[in-house]
């Protein structure tokens, strides 16, 4: 049995004045710049305001204030963007966890980092003050993909402490926490064995509390909080303890003036008082019985607190996971009084539309947030914003943290407008149903309507071709507003307006991966799919121009479980070759490749087969085809 091995990377460049993707000589057209940005969940998880009132703000993101920055960028205190920090730090994920400022301006990143110069995960570097790696700082963490430096503390000696998921530091055994010295070389006189820690916080006279987990023998999981002397060893006159089972831990910790420790989480008691996500404690470690804030998430499912900070005058700032605090609305961030009562002046009703990871006073009483979330206040507000001291958004601070969408078919119509489908959410700003048309200077063609009608949210496009009449067929995992059922092909107008003397082909199950016109005006689907159009297909289906099905033509495609049509031509004598997952065809052996003939039944004289999935078919001028 031959076996076909293609391994092929084809990069296209358009070399066409009209389609402004490029000159004619290669070089890039500068002219042609359309953002287009992605709705992937990728958080700000880390603010740190640096002396100069700078601000540095890392998580996971690919976009800043419509521009390229990869997981680390520095803002100007109006929202702008330092173009003197220049940085390019790859993560893997969940990307940075930690950020913190030496005395010299020097940033420490921890997290679940990647060394550029070879691929391997690292979890600790630091940057000089323009964000240039700093390759004096001598600090290296185990090195595996589970590593990671989730919390950072800066001593006033400069000394450095780490905790995360680690092994050894600089090849000695470390486990989850850790001191180093200014340089990075490991402190040996600062030694504490933790099995998992979520946050810690550094006192005034040296001593560091602790969130961290133990697990006994009997593998029953207790979540506690400790403190350490300066030395790493335990204090026994402190200890609380959140829950034992799974999941009761402390995530935030926040020391006030008085040595008092607010504490933010995922738990519904400490030390057997009944609190729910929030507490404070004692500076013994017992609960502080006079502050008890009431917080509720939806659904009656336990709300989280995951960042918390305390201004000069003790109002607490919180965020994470929750709808109300003591009664009042406020979505996911909220500003109390000293005493856990809510601030009536800061109000939020509508606040943030997703998860709040880190929170941030200014000197000038407003704040600073950033997390998940993508709307704030009923407006479109991306990652990381500044609200003023009465919780609305600060329209003069202009952030944007986003993501890079991608883009993965394009077709330049006669006109020289330019039709794009891809894992994209927003062009220029602006929202778009993972397709848009451009114009030839890579302008958003107003005059298409596509964005108004179809994808939303978890729905894709993944394929879609131009007709000769300039309508769109359009296949994938679809939405059309108004309609309660996903449809997996679609027709659009000229102008990327719903097509209704088409009917909407549904699978119900999965989606279509190729549709691809016949010169007589049908329409071949390929999917993963086992029913299409309300009949019984396996993968492979044909409909006539109206978007009925073709009742005559009925391939049998089978695979001991999934069946998956990915891609396909069609010949210029009409027969039709199939590629994707499947090994059976019409009764006969066929792994993942086939030719039919133009009404389904299979072409034996074609005898190749392939080897694994078979992704792309292109045909070649001379009628051959790249596999």
């Amino acid at each position: 049995m031959k076996y076909l091995h293609f391994f092929l990377v084809l990069i296209c460049l358009f070399f066409n004045n009209n389609t402004g993707f490029a000159q004619t000589n290669g070089v890039l057209d500068e002219s042609f710049a359309p953002v287009i940005e992605s709705e992937k969940q990728n958080p700000v998880t880390t603010i740190v305001k640096q002396t100069d009132g700078k601000l540095l703000v890392g998580g996971s993101f690919s976009m800043a204030n419509d521009r390229p920055n990869t997981n680390l960028v520095r803002y100007n205190p109006n929202g702008t963007i330092d173009s003197s920090f220049q940085t390019s730090i790859s993560v893997r994920s969940p990307g940075i966890k930690a950020t913190a400022l030496q005395s010299d301006g020097k940033i420490l990143v921890g997290g679940f980092l990647i060394n550029p110069a070879n691929g391997f995960p690292r979890s600790l570097i630091r940057l000089n003050s323009n964000g240039s790696l700093d390759t004096t700082f001598v600090g290296s963490i185990n090195v595996n993909f589970a590593s990671s430096v989730d919390s950072i503390i800066v001593q006033p000696d400069d000394k450095i402490v780490i905790a995360g998921s680690f092994v050894s530091v600089n090849g000695v055994a470390r486990s989850n926490l850790a001191r180093l010295n200014a340089d990075g070389s490991l402190d040996n006189s600062f030694d504490y064995a933790a099995q998992s820690i979520d946050a810690m916080v550094l006192q005034s006279d040296g001593k560091i509390v602790i969130s961290e987990v133990t697990e006994n023998p009997e593998t029953t999981m207790t979540y506690k909080i400790s403190r350490l002397n300066p030395n790493g060893s335990p204090d026994i006159s402190f200890t609380a303890t959140t829950g034992t089972g799974f999941g009761f831990h402390a995530e935030a910790l926040k020391l006030q003036a008085d040595g008092k420790i607010v504490v933010g989480g995922y738990f519904t008691q400490i030390n057997n008082s009944s609190r729910k996500a929030l507490a404070r404690l004692n500076t013994n470690g017992s609960v502080d019985e006079d502050f008890n804030p009431i917080l509720s998430s939806l659904f009656d499912s336990l709300p989280s607190i995951n960042a918390i900070d305390i201004d000069a005058g003790g109002k607490i700032l919180i965020g994470g996971l929750f709808v109300a605090v003591n009664g009042a609305v406020l979505k996911n961030v909220a500003r109390l009084n000293a005493d856990g009562s809510t601030d009536g002046s800061f109000s939020n009703q509508i606040g943030a539309d997703k998860i709040v990871y880190s929170v941030l006073f200014d000197e000038d009483g407003k704040m600073f947030i950033g997390g998940e979330f993508q709307n704030y206040g009923g407006e479109r507000r991306f990652r990381f914003i500044k609200l003023n001291s009465n919780g609305n958004a600060d329209n003069s601070f202009s952030s944007r943290i986003t993501s890079l969408g991608s883009i993965s078919k394009i077709i330049i119509q006669p006109d020289g407008k330019t039709l794009a489908t891809g894992s994209f959410k927003y062009v220029d700003g602006k929202e778009y149903g993972s397709i848009v048309r451009l114009l030839p200077d890579g302008k958003i063609d107003p005059t298409f309507a596509a964005s108004d009608q179809t994808l939303f949210d978890s729905y894709q496009i993944y394929d879609f071709e131009l007709l000769p009449d300039g309508k769109i067929i359009v296949g994938g995992w679809l939405s059309i507003l108004g309609s309660s059922t996903g449809k997996a092909v679609v027709r659009l107008n000229p102008n990327g307006t719903v097509d209704n003397t088409f009917i909407p082909i549904e699978t119900g199950d999965n989606a279509a991966f190729v549709v691809k016109p016949q010169p007589n005006g049908q329409i071949l689907v390929g999917g993963a799919f086992k029913r299409i159009g309300g009949v019984s297909r396996t993968g492979l289906a044909r409909f006539n121009s109206d978007g009925t099905i073709d009742a005559s033509f009925n391939p049998v495609i089978t695979t001991p479980d999934f069946i998956s049509i990915v891609d396909l031509a069609v010949r210029n004598d009409g027969k039709i070759l199939i590629g994707g997952y499947f090994s059976v065809v019409n009764g006969a052996e066929k792994n993942n490749l086939a030719l039919l003939n133009s009404d389904g039944t299979l072409d034996a004289s074609f005898t190749a087969n392939a080897s694994s999935n078979v992704n792309s078919i292109k045909q070649m001028p001379d009628g051959n085809f790249l596999i």
